[in-house]
């Protein structure tokens, strides 16, 4: 058995309100990850499927409509998975050793939260440009007659 294992298997973390080895918290959050993953996959292909079939456009719209509410649940679940696991890791991490750890580690919270607040507005900016394009398509002449 490696050490880390060992530390695994005997460290406790709070998760979703419960005192959980290492183990068996990620053992439970990988599971209930992929669970979720599974589903949408499936949610998904029957989704596109539909578009194959046209029995019922009604029936099939309502089946639509039913798939997309299970779709957005599941990514809701995922999110709220996924989220859970910022704190346990923090805990895992632990607090800085040393003064020098502390300083290099505000220094690299600092620059981590710059990277990220470029990287969402960048997202942001080619989210905006993309929803001008497509206005702007929706305003031109169909030229494929």
């Amino acid at each position: 058995m490696s050490i880390a294992s060992s530390a695994a298997s005997t460290r406790s973390v709070s998760f979703q309100g419960q005192e959980l080895t290492v183990d068996e918290m990620l053992e439970t959050i990988v599971r209930e990850v992929q669970g979720c993953l599974n589903s949408l996959h499936v949610s998904l292909r029957n989704l596109a499927a539909l578009e194959e079939q046209e029995v019922d456009p009604d029936e099939d719209y309502k089946e639509a409509v039913a798939l997309e509410d299970a779709t957005i649940d599941l990514t809701d679940v995922i999110n709220a998975l996924l989220k859970d696991l910022i704190p346990v890791v923090a805990d895992l991490r632990g607090p800085p050793p040393s003064k020098e750890a502390r300083a290099w580690w505000t220094a690299h919270k600092a620059a981590r939260k710059t990277e990220l607040a470029r990287a969402k507005a960048e997202r942001k900016a080619e989210e905006q440009a993309a929803k001008e394009a497509k206005k702007e398509a929706k305003g031109l002449p169909d030229v494929a007659e």
